[in-house]
């Protein structure tokens, strides 16, 4: 008995010994096959559209409910901030205006009262009625508004304009163009054509105002110019021409006698071309300078000769001082010494000096000789004038045999208009009729 083998296994076919021989041989095994992989984004993707879709749908949903809340947010914003609740106030069933309370409109209504009482009106009893409504803030009018529009539903009250000057009140006018008007006028009166500029702060207030207060535009322009009340300064600048004087220089000359000149060069005025700054308040002139000055033409200096050699008068004579006739000589007279000659004249007559010298005394009331006048001639010689009526010279002063130093007259004791004309030397009364002559 053959001895039995375990069968072989391989390649999936059992082999026995006995028919192992007749067996063809078996093919060689290929390796198992792969199975396909999966990708993951085809897994993600699908998950990720359907995620995005939905995000989608609940974003537009979002969007839209917070759209909804904005809108609904801004529309309450503009309510709040734009349309409030008042009271609507009408006068005889017309409109006048509206408060933002009945509190309001009282205060008004009352101030309008009191202000009514104090122009002496005392029947302000407007029919008015109250009705409350939902209305924008613009429409509102507060209190002094509600009081001004109550107080226009009477007849004594009208719109116009108070003009202030220095915060007091100067005039009160239709309206604010006429009131403008009344002060451009003053202004331009007082301009004088040159920058203007104010020295008083004015304002123009449009209010309510009694009818009988409201003055046409000719008063109001007349209180503007009898109060002054607006400072008006003007600044003037104007180009001149202007003359500048010509210098007189002096030359002592001992051939000449004192008191005699002899010019040498004739003095020439020059000429300058002047910018002047003038200023003026409310028209009248306060100040003047110049800015500017341009010399046109220069001046010629007057050059003259001054005499310095003394004269003695009484050897070459005085001249007479006035023509007249003479109704008194010197010498003894009524039991006294008339120490001088009495030339009758009419009183205002020019009086001239009798010869060069200086004025050493001059009185308006020397006693006797009323209205006085006394030259030094040098040498101890002196001339007198008595009985002036005018005094035209001053102590100190030179003069010449032609200066007019008075006018005759009638002062002191007098019987009548005359000049008393006296020549002394050393104090002593000399003739005058000795030593005249004749212009």
């Amino acid at each position: 008995m053959q001895a039995e083998h375990p069968p072989l296994r391989g390649g999936g076919f059992i082999i026995s010994p006995q028919n192992s021989g007749s067996i063809p041989k078996a093919k060689p095994l290929s390796p198992p096959r792969k199975k396909k992989a999966v990708k993951i984004k085809e897994l993600i993707f699908p998950v990720l559209n359907d995620y995005c879709s939905y995000a989608e749908s609940m974003t537009s949903l979002i969007i839209s409910k917070l759209l909804s809340a904005l809108i609904a947010a801004c529309c309450a914003v503009v309510f709040f901030k734009y349309f409030t609740f008042g009271t609507i106030i009408c006068v005889d069933g017309t409109y006048v205006a509206t408060a933002n309370s009945d509190k309001s409109f009282y205060s008004a209504y009352s101030a309008a009262d009191t202000i009514a009482e104090q122009n002496g009106i005392y029947d302000f009893k407007p029919d008015f009625s109250l009705t409350p409504t939902l209305t924008l803030k613009s429409s509102i009018k507060n209190a002094q508004n509600v009081r001004d529009e109550l107080l226009l539903t009477s007849p004594h009250f009208v719109r116009g304009c108070v003009l202030y000057s220095k915060n007091a009140p100067v005039f009160s006018a239709e309206s604010k163009s006429v009131a403008r008007e009344v002060v451009d006028d003053y202004i331009k009166t007082y301009s004088m054509n040159g920058t203007v500029s104010l020295g008083s702060d004015i304002s123009f207030k449009e209010c309510v105002i009694s009818r009988d207060k409201v003055s046409d535009k000719k008063k109001c322009s007349d209180l503007l110019f009898q109060k002054d009340a607006i400072a008006v300064t003007s600044v003037v600048n104007k180009a001149i021409e202007k003359e500048i004087p010509f210098e007189t220089k002096t030359q002592n000359d001992a051939n000449l006698y004192i008191g005699e000149t002899v010019t040498v060069t004739e003095g020439i005025s020059g000429k300058s071309a002047v910018t002047e700054e003038t200023v003026y308040y409310n028209g009248t002139q306060k100040s003047s300078r110049i800015l500017t000055e341009n010399v046109i033409l220069p001046p010629v200096t007057k050059v003259v000769r001054v005499g310095t050699k003394e004269k003695e008068v009484l050897k070459t004579g005085v001249l007479y001082p006035l023509e007249g006739v003479i109704s008194s000589p010197f010498g003894s007279r009524w039991g006294k010494m008339h120490e001088g000659l009495d030339i009758a004249v009419s009183e205002g007559t020019p009086v001239l000096a009798a010869e060069c010298g200086t004025v050493s005394y001059v009185s308006e009331n020397a006693g006797g000789y009323g209205k006085f006048i006394r030259i030094d001639h040098g040498y101890g010689v002196e001339t007198a004038y008595a009985h002036l009526s005018k005094i035209e010279v001053s102590v100190g002063q030179k003069v010449n045999a032609n200066t007019r130093i008075a006018l005759s007259g009638n002062t002191g004791r007098s019987t009548g208009p005359h000049l008393h004309f006296e020549i002394t030397q050393n104090d002593t009364p000399l003739d005058p009729v000795k030593y005249l002559k004749k212009r």
